[in-house]
C-alpha cells in the first residue's frame, strides 16, 4: 500500500472500525444499548426510523454517527419508513459503509462550523429494484464550493483538514457498477445521493 493510499484509508477506517466493533448481538456495547433505549423511550418519529435498517453494518454505522450528533447538540432528523436491506458481499458493504462514513463526517463537520443554525438530514428508501438511496443533506456556509473541486484529492473547504474524503468516495464507487452518487449544492445545502443497487444472484 503506497503512503497515499494509506493516508486515504486511514481517513475513514473509524466509520469502518466502529461499524465492525458494534456488530454484536451477545456483549452489545454501551453506546448501541445507550442509543438503542433513548430510541425505545423516546418515541419520536426521526428516531423510530433507525429500526428499519436491517443490515447491521449500516444500522450500527447510523447509531454511532446520530450519538455523535446528540453529543455536538447537531439539529438533524432521520428519516426510514420502510424495511431497508441490501443483499451485497462483504467487501461491497464495508467500502459502503466508507462512503456513508465520509458523508455523514462530513456534514458532522460542516454543522458543528454553523452550530445552532445547523441542519442535517438523513434519508434512505428502499427502491422498487430492491436497492437502496441514501440522501444526506447539511446546510452549508459557502455556497459558492465547485463539487468538481472538492472530489479532488487535497482540495477542502476546511481547515487543518486533508481534503481527502470525497475523493475516496469518488474512487471507491468507481469499482463498482451498481453504485452511482449524484453530489449537488441547491439552496444552501449540500446534498450526497447515493443509489446502491442489490446484487444479482450468479
Amino acid at each position: 500500500m503506497t503512503l497515499t493510499n494509506l493516508i486515504k484509508f486511514r481517513h475513514d477506517i473509524k466509520s469502518l472500525i466502529s461499524s465492525i466493533s458494534l456488530n454484536t448481538d451477545d456483549d452489545k456495547p454501551d453506546l448501541v444499548s445507550y442509543v438503542d433505549n433513548y430510541i425505545n423511550k423516546n418515541s419520536f418519529e426521526r428516531y423510530q426510523g433507525l429500526n428499519h435498517i436491517k443490515n447491521k453494518l449500516l444500522k450500527n454505522l447510523f447509531l454511532t454517527k446520530i450519538a455523535v450528533m446528540v453529543n455536538k447538540n447537531l439539529n438533524y432528523n432521520f428519516e426510514c419508513t420502510q424495511d431497508a436491506k441490501i443483499s451485497i458481499e462483504n467487501n461491497e458493504m464495508f467500502d459502503l459503509i466508507r462512503i456513508l462514513g465520509i458523508a455523514m463526517d462530513n456534514a458532522i463537520e460542516a454543522s458543528t462550523e454553523l452550530g445552532s443554525k445547523s441542519r442535517i438530514d438523513i434519508m434512505v428508501f428502499k427502491n422498487q429494484s430492491n436497492g437502496i438511496e441514501f440522501e444526506i443533506k447539511n446546510l452549508v456556509k459557502n455556497e459558492n464550493i465547485r463539487i468538481n473541486e472538492i472530489q479532488r484529492s487535497g482540495v477542502t473547504s476546511k481547515v487543518d483538514h486533508l481534503g481527502v474524503g470525497l475523493a475516496n468516495v469518488k474512487e471507491i464507487i468507481s469499482k463498482y457498477s451498481n453504485m452511482s452518487l449524484d453530489l449537488k449544492i441547491e439552496n444552501k445545502y449540500f446534498t450526497f445521493y447515493l443509489v446502491v443497487d442489490e446484487e444479482e444472484p450468479l
